[in-house]
């Protein structure tokens, strides 16, 4: 129980100033429940929950905990999410856990970074040799001026800028390639990378689509269920676009539901309030033509999103084990909802579970698909995604790709940034023209940048899975 007369009170401080102190936290406190009442009235907060027990397990909100399906709206609607993404992606957070994590609890921080460094150093001439032979399509150019020691979420947020500087003044919508995701998924099958097989891409009406799904025109007879309902204009993870239908019995029971969902995300431009760079990326978004994609089913599958850097894969983050897997053959455990490393590199072989990714070839062949998809697209920095699947190696798939990923890199993030721009600034690469744009590129026209290094590394035994 607190003193008479205030004896505890700050020294100097009036029971007016007290009070108004304590409004003033009633004003905040007020002030937020305004915003989450205001966010699940914009749209924001059903965009979450709709259809919400069909995400696929990979999708960014089924990492969320149930406070975080709420918060994150709510602190997306009033921007404090995209200042956090900023800085937690700047090397100035980077060194800050180097140097003082041991003080919340990472007592590894500085090894790791050390670890990091050391990667770095021994991937960096196999980069540099990649860099040295690759054909850049003209569409990614534009980063021969900028600073070796660039942060990797403002070397995003530059890309973005460049994408929407040449719609603007050229036209160009080469970003298609990423943003909308049939777009994606139809540049992947045109030039035969193994992706589950696209059933169809609808951009007419929602009705005529979900008529269509529930009778037998959109998924054949004899196809397996589940299948996948993708937004073709909605890639943002926050954007909870995806679902995974379980069959056309189930759906046609919940009919209204399906409607309701799929006309809200057709009616929905997207808006990536979590990022720092929202504007430039919402401008490129919002010219896009809604629809939906349907996608079959990858069984049992493990994925995997690599990055690569100059057509070299340099990591790939686990989505099952969520940590960082390297070319050296280790793993950093980790976290998908944290951008640091939990533990130091252990080799994979001495993991039990997941020793079968090494014993059965998987990393290796990863690893090509990757590189290969990225050499395709002539792209200097990109995210493939890939699917695999145990005891069944040559099963792999590409599942979507990401310009701008927001996926945790643990310490790498501050020298992948140094990977991706140091070829630019020393002139490295050979400049492919840039006459067809990216996302209608096709191998059958002769106009696809590294072509030679694709065919010599496509690997015959790709297939789309079943």
């Amino acid at each position: 129980m607190a003193p008479p007369n205030g004896e505890q009170r700050h020294k100097g401080q009036s029971k007016a100033e007290e009070s108004g102190g304590r409004r003033g936290c009633l004003y905040t406190f007020a002030a937020l429940c305004v915003g989450a009442l205001a966010v699940a009235s914009s749209g924001l907060l059903q965009n979450v929950v709709s259809l919400a027990g069909d995400r696929p397990n990979g999708a960014t909100t089924a990492a969320w905990s149930g406070l975080e399906v709420y918060a994150k709206p709510v602190l997306s609607f009033v921007g404090i999410n995209a200042q956090i993404d900023h800085f937690c992606s700047t090397n100035t957070f980077i060194h800050l856990l180097r140097d003082y994590g041991s003080l919340i609890g990472l007592e590894n921080s500085t090894a790791q970074w050390n670890q990091a460094q050391k990667y770095y150093e021994e991937q960096r001439p196999m980069v540099e040799q990649a860099a040295k032979n690759f054909d850049l399509h003209g569409y990614w150019d534009g980063m021969a001026g900028v600073p070796l020691d660039m942060s990797l979420i403002d070397l995003l947020a530059l890309r973005v800028t460049i994408m929407k500087s040449k719609m603007d003044n050229e036209g160009r919508e080469d970003f298609r390639i990423e943003k909308d995701k049939c777009d994606m998924l139809q540049f992947l099958k045109r030039n035969g990378f193994p992706i589950p097989q696209l059933f169809g891409v609808w951009r007419d009406t929602p009705a005529n689509f979900v008529e269509e799904f529930l009778s037998t025109q959109a998924v054949p007879s004899n196809a397996s269920w589940p299948v996948f309902l993708k937004s073709c204009h909605l890639t943002q993870g926050v954007e909870d676009s995806v679902r995974k239908l379980p069959s056309r019995e189930a759906m046609t029971t919940q009919r209204s539901e399906l409607t309701r969902y799929v006309e809200q995300k057709w009616n929905r431009h997207a808006v990536d309030v979590d990022r720092s760079f929202a504007r430039d990326g919402n401008a490129l978004t919002g010219v896009l033509q809604p629809g939906v994609a349907l996608q079959a089913n990858y069984p049992s599958p493990n994925e995997f999103k690599i990055v690569v850097l100059w057509g070299r894969a340099y990591l790939a983050y686990d989505i099952e084990n969520e940590g960082v897997v390297l070319r050296d053959g280790t793993y950093e455990q980790g976290s998908r909802t944290r951008p640091y490393g939990i533990g130091l590199p252990t080799p994979i072989t001495e993991i039990p579970h997941m020793a079968w990714l090494v014993e059965e070839g998987h990393l290796e062949r990863m690893w090509r698909l990757a590189e290969v998809t990225a050499l395709a697209i002539g792209i200097d920095q990109i995210r493939i995604d890939i699917f695999i699947r145990k005891g069944e190696p040559e099963a792999i798939n590409v599942n979507e790709i990401s310009l701008s990923s927001g996926q945790p890199n643990h310490m790498h993030t501050e020298f992948m940034a140094k990977l991706w721009v140091e070829p630019h600034v020393r002139r490295w690469p050979r400049s492919f023209p840039a006459t067809t744009p990216v996302h209608l590129m096709d191998f059958a026209s002769g106009e696809i940048p590294n072509q030679k290094a694709v065919l010599e590394q496509w690997d015959p035994t790709w297939r789309n899975a079943v």
